[in-house]
């Protein structure tokens, strides 16, 4: 930096120019205005990386959670199908049943005397597309809605053919069961004609 009379004669490298400054308090304003460009800058970098890593890893997190839904889901209609077993296996057996239900649907098909837990619109493809695949005695089937997209429906069924007529509430109909807070408490009782599933 050179003294020219009232004037300061500052030679930047970064802009390779130069730049004239009346005093010292105009190289302080430089200096300041630079700090606050650069400031900003960084900024705006900083929060365009953020925003790549979270696009990146949303998708990945939801899969995970989805997959832990569905985990969770086998083992709780696995519970579901022992009780059911147990009941079924004398006039007047009864068992209490707790079903929570975070994510999907729970469908007691009573008129096809299945239970159907689905997931829909989830990242995470649980099985082949379009093949029916045994998972002991649950039969797990992955579908694609819309063909070319990572969306898939996933369905966990559990069938009783031949000799078990279950019902819902003393009646053959299908009752669907929702994403709810709070647990469902079902009573699983052999009234000697059906397995009757009764709301508590």
């Amino acid at each position: 930096m050179e003294k020219r009379g009232n004037e300061y004669l500052f030679c930047s490298k970064r802009f390779d120019s130069r730049l004239y400054f009346d005093g010292e308090k105009s190289l302080l304003k430089y200096h300041r205005s630079q700090v606050w460009i650069e400031t900003v800058v960084y900024t705006l970098i900083g929060l365009a990386i953020i925003g790549l890593i979270m696009g990146f890893a949303t998708p990945k997190i939801k899969q995970l959670i989805d997959q832990s839904v569905i985990d969770q889901s086998v083992s709780m209609l696995t519970e579901l199908d022992s009780k059911i077993s147990i009941v079924n296996s004398g006039i007047g057996n009864s068992r209490k049943v707790s079903i929570r239900i975070k994510k999907g649907e729970l469908l007691f098909d009573c008129i096809n005397d299945t239970i159907v837990f689905t997931l829909r619109g989830t990242g995470y493809k649980a099985s082949e597309l379009g093949r029916l695949i045994s998972d002991g005695i649950i039969e797990r089937l992955t579908q694609q809605p819309e063909n070319g997209s990572k969306i898939y429906d996933v369905s966990l069924t559990l069938k009783y053919a031949g000799g078990l007529n279950l019902t819902y509430a003393g009646k053959d109909f299908n009752q669907l069961l929702t994403k709810a807070p709070t647990n469902y408490n079902l009573l699983i009782e052999n009234n000697g004609q059906s397995i009757n599933l009764v709301p508590q």
